[in-house]
């Protein structure tokens, strides 16, 4: 929260002045957290007080050893920062990049900041207005600090030093595990990503004097994908070093799973009774669980993690996620399954869910979609081997439809996999959120209503765009334009002039997991056990839904 050492560069970053910085991003920056400075100095004071006189050691406080951070990444967070919360103070968009090489320096310099405030400067003297004059001189003014700014740190940015913390790791070792907890030393649980969030944060609130809410400690994933390194030549292929080096937690069903997926649901009785009532009813049934089933590929689920960078960052300028709620997925009983419940707006919610899960190598799930993919052919299979499972429209007045998806369903939760589906049922085209559907959250509560499984956990996830890329045709169909139907060639003709746009940021929050267990009996004022035989029961069932829905 304070003007000085790297607190200015950011700072001048974050308001747009200092667009580049004459530095090499790729360096150590030896930086460190102020209070574990503090913890060091009144530890070595103490110890030096003990050890009395004559005792000389030199303690470094630093973090190039230990838990270094490169100048790419401070970079990275000013300007996802400054992106998500401008300050009314903003000169120009916030901007800050690092540049290796003196020529390309002058160059950006130029181009970025010296001509536009060039071109102010001659705008006030031509109009000869007041107002434009005192904003070019006070431009001018921040530019000049701003430039003996970058004269400043120039030697901090093309050097870097690894300081010796030896010392300091020794200190920390002599204190009780209690005093470790107060007087931490170490860098080495830093997370620079959260602790970069703060302090812009710091400088915006206390500094700047901006009203902004505390940071949500959010990652930005395109920035991450860019740091991926796994072999020689990385960074020039972060996309497919991304794609390569993440790997999933067994998400998909092998090969001989899947056939007792589909050997059970034949055999189920509520699949056999719908049978008898339609002509090849067996047959048909066969013919509809093909059409329904997913069928996840792990180098499918890879090769749309990379088309997902590639798209991603042409359409957004940042993809936030709040990390934190991700580990607490990540320490759910693997024994239980998880069924996802995003908002929906567009149709990249699923696709975004499934990269971020792949990204944090967590399971990628079995995803509802609709039955209209299925008109768009090379489309329909890489959903499908991505972990999608198609249902047609209206699909419970027809009930062998109805029992295929219900036995189907229930397997995937016996099975203990991940469950994605969108309780609203379609986008919504306003922005808000639809009135829920309950039929596949019905299927998932009468599975384990059966014991199918010992619990399930329900999880909210909240999808906000700056703008989806279907908000065009959102508006056009709330004005009584009918809908453009689904295809790959409509796909194609779009894609292109869709990727030319910007659609600002997008951040995806997933909302602490709901035990199906726990609600089910609070909303029956039973003991869990209790709760799953009587959920069984239609009275009760409507009751423990409209209960969930209420949750969600």
């Amino acid at each position: 929260d304070t003007v000085s050492a790297g607190g200015a560069m950011y700072l001048s970053g974050g308001l747009g002045l200092m667009q580049v910085c004459p530095g090499d991003p790729n360096l150590v920056g030896d930086q460190i957290p102020v209070d574990l400075v503090a913890n060091t100095i009144l530890a070595a004071a103490c110890i030096a007080a003990v050890k009395g006189k004559g005792f000389f050691r030199l303690f470094h406080s630093g973090s190039s050893c230990t838990n270094p951070i490169r100048w790419s990444q401070t970079a990275d967070s000013v300007c996802s920062y400054w992106g998500r919360h401008p300050s009314a103070k903003q000169v120009m968009k916030a901007k800050f990049k690092m540049v290796p090489n003196p020529l390309y320096y002058r160059l950006l310099h130029l181009s970025q900041v010296s001509v536009p405030a060039l071109a102010l400067s001659v705008w006030a003297k031509v109009s000869r207005r007041e107002a434009v004059q005192k904003k070019s001189q006070a431009l001018a003014k921040m530019l000049a600090r701003t430039q003996i700014l970058a004269d400043t740190f120039y030697h901090f940015v093309n050097n870097e030093w690894f300081y010796d913390t030896a010392n300091v790791l020794d200190l920390e070792s002599q204190l009780s595990p209690a005093e470790q907890d107060i007087f931490r030393m170490s860098p080495d649980q830093v997370n620079w990503v959260h602790y970069m969030e703060d302090f812009q944060y710091g400088l915006q609130r206390h500094v700047l004097r901006d009203e902004v809410l505390p940071s949500m400690h959010l990652v930005e994933l395109n920035s991450r994908v860019r740091a991926t390194r796994m072999f020689p030549l990385g960074s020039l292929f972060s996309d497919l070093a991304f794609a390569l080096s993440h790997n999933p937690s067994p998400q998909h069903v092998p090969p001989s799973s899947s056939a007792h997926i589909a050997q059970a649901v034949l055999a189920s009785k509520s699949v056999i009774q719908a049978a008898q009532n339609v002509p090849n009813g067996m047959v048909r049934a066969g013919e509809m669980l093909a059409e329904l089933s997913s069928n996840l590929s792990l180098p499918t689920v890879r090769f749309m993690g990379w088309l997902m960078c590639k798209i991603n960052r042409r359409l957004f300028r940042s993809v936030m996620v709040d990390e934190s709620s991700l580990e607490v997925l990540r320490n759910l009983d693997p024994s239980e399954p998880v069924v996802l419940l995003p908002t929906h707006k567009s149709y990249l919610d699923f696709l975004l869910v499934s990269w971020v899960l792949f990204a944090f190598d967590l399971r990628v799930p079995h995803i509802a979609a609709g039955h209209d993919f299925l008109n768009m052919a090379l489309i329909a299979t890489l959903f499908r081997r991505s972990g999608a499972f198609f249902i047609p429209r209206k699909i419970f007045k027809d009930p062998l439809w109805t029992a295929v998806l219900s036995e189907y369903t229930s397997e995937l939760v016996k099975q203990n996999q991940w469950i994605e589906f969108f309780i609203e049922g379609s986008r919504s085209r306003s922005g808000r959120m639809l009135h829920p559907k309950k039929g596949l959250l019905g299927m998932v509560v009468d599975s384990w209503a059966a014991g199918n499984a010992k619990d399930v956990h329900l999880v909210p996830i909240n999808i906000t765009y700056d703008q989806a890329p279907e908000s065009d045709s959102h508006i056009a169909e709330l004005t009584g334009r009918a809908k453009t139907k689904e295809t790959t060639a409509a796909m194609l003709r779009a894609g292109p002039r869709k990727l030319r746009r910007s659609f600002g940021s997008v951040e995806i929050l997933a909302s602490a997991p709901i035990s199906l267990a726990k609600e089910t009996a609070a909303c029956l004022q039973l003991s869990p056990e209790a709760g799953r035989a009587a959920a069984l029961t239609p009275a009760v069932r409507n009751k423990v839904l409209s209960h969930l829905v209420s949750a969600v």
